[in-house]
């Protein structure tokens, strides 16, 4: 296993839960999930990508 990508995401675990909780606040039927796909968008955008 790659020890550097295990300890980045331990780093990032209070950020990760919250995305996790953002996402299934409000569930969207499957094909249907125009603000789950907006919200992981603007998070990438986020990361300058």
């Amino acid at each position: 296993m790659n020890t550097e990508l295990i300890a980045t995401l331990k780093s990032k675990k209070k950020e990760l839960k919250t995305w996790q909780e953002t996402m299934h606040k409000s569930p969207e039927l499957s094909m249907q999930e125009e603000n789950t796909a907006k919200y992981i968008a603007d998070v990438v955008k986020s990361f300058g990508a």
